[in-house]
């Protein structure tokens, strides 16, 4: 009896630590988790609004985490882009990767050299850019 109590006292201690020790995801801030990170495609460019327009292609862990939002910080020539997930404990889900397909828009360019690199858990995808005087 005392067995059986002792497990059940202990089991959503078991299920939280086994979502939080996961390899591919990385908390980092207010609860957001990094997203494995595939390929990154530039699907338009705009030079004369300066507007470049991505999608990211990746996996997320189960059917529990969405994307939240995508950061963008700008630098000089270095377009840094990380895609976040939030997760909702509340569902129960089968445990399978979901892959996800993100568009997102960079706006504020100038005519110059960019390198835009897609920061993922996993790994981080680079593309160059060059937006020419129209």
């Amino acid at each position: 009896m005392i067995r059986i109590v002792l497990l059940v006292s202990f089991w959503p201690l078991l299920f939280s630590l086994g979502a939080n020790c996961k390899d591919e995801i990385k908390v980092n801030k207010q609860n957001l988790y990094r997203v494995v990170v595939d390929s990154l495609q530039i699907v338009r460019v705009e030079p004369k609004k300066g507007e470049v327009e991505l999608v990211i292609h990746g996996i997320l862990p189960n059917p529990s985490y969405e994307i939240d939002h995508v950061e963008i910080v700008k630098k000089g020539g270095e377009v840094k882009v990380i895609p976040w997930a939030r997760h909702d404990p509340s569902k129960i889900v089968i445990q399978v990767t979901v892959p996800f397909k993100e568009k997102c828009r960079i706006k504020g360019l100038s005519h110059r050299e960019y390198q835009i690199k897609v920061q993922g858990a996993n790994r981080t995808v680079v593309k160059k850019l060059s937006l020419p005087k129209q």
